[in-house]
């Protein structure tokens, strides 16, 4: 890297936002993430820093200073009209600027009884209105003035409206109170951030707080004046990415996908369709969540995803490899990595894992905050992709626990054949075999390496045979013990009935393999119990006495309460219904005659006598 265009030196705080402003954070940034605990420890670190120096130290040309790390940025644009693009600090230069704000609010030098002359609160303000907005001349004034609506530090990065919004409500606006906020979970960080700091400077400064007899100014010089960086600026952007990706590769700060996300926007032409795109890769990967309900990263699952069609491609079928790490192998997962990678792969494939979810939980808890002229509406044409018939076998194979590379084996097939004409039959068709290769090594328990080991063959089969006509999904070899016959089956069946998602996968499978099951089971339908779990507390002492039901023993019951004849799927309306009550109940549930007053149902009491609930 040359270091022409590579300057470093320590600067305070006060410095780097009047002399190198403005600020923004670029796209391929993650979003503003600081807890209020971040919060927390750094405003304890400048008061703490702040009362163990003296007023007079503050005066000397050598005065101690607190290190708050370093600050990476590159110019964007000529000198003119040069901006800063954070490329590294971005969390905290964010957190300090709201601190900057909730001083700017909590300063009133009319009011201010620590200062009694009121100028110095009036000086600060000023220092403080040209740290947070850009300063233009006012003809009317004769004097450069704030201009509010042009923030110091804004962000590309934020990819809700709801923080574009809050950001925009507190930067932008000359004075914030807090009750110009709604109450609610769905605060974002910025409002949670800078209440926070409101109320440690609120009690701080308040009779009995440590600070309550300085005058509050001060803080706010030893912050602008003794608070540093060491700012590191590059004039060219490609130097700016690699200290991105080199700072972060070290500490593992970001998540893969940021990772890649800045390097797709290193080599895109037009960075305001990158921001609109990476929004709606986004929005759908959330969506899609629902369908992995173990991945607390949705954008990274995708990202595997795709690395899942680079390897078939080369077929490599090595076991996994680092993500970030398989992306950034010139020799192959590198070479993906354009300008068309979201447009092209990455919004079509995630999308129809999006509609994948819709149709197995059939619900997107996350489309209260998404705008819909986010997402283009060909994205809504994905879910034709999927029939009523492929939507049961997807039911199925998402009801497992322990499945991951069912969804590896639909990202090869889909990136490879989405554009086919027959796709949806012969997505259906694939379906059934994943289903099939689920239920076989759960049942039989195969060995979690060999499962690894055959999945990965697999995608090779499903990239390179479209038709998929061989026997591989449901060959085994001898190192897998699988015994294909009737008592081993069914021993295994016995001892996986009461582990429930194995038991909500067999029974929607028992449905759909049924012929007179035509519909699709709502996706909110749930195993019932037709013969009740808790027996003895409905049956009545007669029934129980004569076998009624034809069982007279607890322990008879309670063995076979839980075999796969006694259950079924059932909306779950009907299933809440029926409760644990006792069959004769259930019959009138079943029926359709359930109401508000259980028309239709039995009362059977301790005497034996049945009676119609009116």
């Amino acid at each position: 890297m040359s270091q022409d265009y590579l300057q470093s030196k320590d600067y305070s705080v006060g410095t780097i936002l009047t002399d190198f402003r403005p600020f923004y954070i670029p796209i391929f940034q993650r979003p503003y993430s600081w807890t209020k605990v971040e919060c927390q420890k750094l405003w304890e670190d400048v008061v703490e820093f702040f009362l163990g120096k003296t007023p007079y130290k503050f005066q000397l040309a050598d005065a101690p200073k607190y290190f708050l790390g370093a600050l990476v940025v590159y110019q964007d644009g000529p000198d003119a009209v040069k901006r800063m693009a954070v490329i590294d600090g971005q969390q905290r230069i964010t957190t300090l600027m709201l601190l900057l704000k909730a001083f700017y609010d909590a300063i009133d030098p009319k009011t201010n009884r620590q200062d009694p002359d009121q100028q110095k609160s009036k000086d600060v303000l000023e220092r403080l209105e040209k740290s947070l907005w850009v300063q233009e001349w006012d003809d009317a004034k004769d004097e450069n003035v704030p201009r509010f609506d042009k923030p110091i530090l804004s962000s590309d990065a934020i990819d809700d409206e709801n923080s574009k919004e809050d950001f925009a409500k507190i930067i932008t606006a000359k004075t914030v109170n807090a009750g110009d906020f709604a109450e609610g979970a769905n605060r974002s960080a910025y409002i949670v951030n800078y209440l926070e700091m409101k109320a440690l400077i609120d009690k701080a400064f308040a009779i009995g707080g440590e600070l309550a007899t300085t005058p509050m100014w001060r803080l706010v010089n030893s912050i602008l004046d003794h608070c540093t960086f060491l700012f590191i600026k590059s004039n060219k952007e490609e130097d700016a990415l690699r200290i991105f990706n080199t700072l972060n590769n070290r500490g593992m700060q970001l998540l893969d996908a940021d990772i890649l996300k800045s390097q797709i926007y290193a080599v895109t032409g037009d960075k305001t369709s990158f921001k609109d795109e990476w929004a709606t890769f986004s929005i759908l990967a959330r969506r899609a969540k629902a369908i992995q309900a173990s991945v607390n990263q949705p954008q990274d699952e995708m990202f595997r995803m795709l690395m899942m069609y680079v390897k078939a491609s080369k077929s490599n079928s090595a076991n996994d490899i680092q993500l970030r790490a398989y992306f950034e192998k010139k020799a192959e997962g590198g070479g993906i990595i354009t300008d068309k990678l979201l447009s092209e792969i990455m919004i079509p494939l995630t999308a129809f894992f999006a509609a994948m979810s819709m149709r197995v939980k059939g619900c997107d808890d996350d489309a209260d905050d998404v705008e819909p002229a986010a997402v283009p509406e060909w994205i809504d044409q994905m879910g034709l992709l999927i029939t009523d018939e492929a939507a049961k076998w997807l039911q199925v194979v998402s009801s497992f626990s322990k499945n991951t590379y069912w969804r590896h084996l639909v990202s090869v097939f889909f990136v490879r054949h989405w554009n086919d004409t027959d796709f949806d039959v012969r997505f259906e068709k694939l379906l059934r075999k994943v289903v099939a290769f689920n239920i076989l090594y759960l049942i039989y328990d195969v060995p979690f390496t060999n499962i690894r080991k055959k999945a990965y063959n697999l995608i090779l089969e499903v990239y390179n045979n479209a038709d998929f006509v061989s026997e591989g999904l449901l060959s085994w070899s001898a190192e897998d013990s699988i015994q294909f016959d009737m008592a081993t089956f069914s021993a295994r069946v016995e001892e996986l009935r009461v582990r429930p998602n194995f038991s909500r996968a067999l029974t929607l499978l028992h449905a759909y393999l049924n012929p007179n099951q035509q519909s699709l089971i709502p996706v909110d339908a749930q195993v019932e119990h037709v013969f009740p779990r808790s027996w003895e507390k409905h049956v009545s002492a007669h029934d129980r006495s004569v076998g009624i039901y034809g069982v007279t023993d607890e322990d008879i019951a309670k063995k076979y309460v839980e075999k796969f004849g006694n259950k079924v799927m059932c909306e779950a309306a009907l299933n809440n219904g029926a409760k644990d009550k006792y069959f004769d109940f259930k019959a009138g549930v079943y029926q359709g005659a359930f109401s508000a007053k259980y028309k239709g149902a039995i009362q059977v009491d301790e005497n034996g006598a049945r009676t119609p609930v009116v």
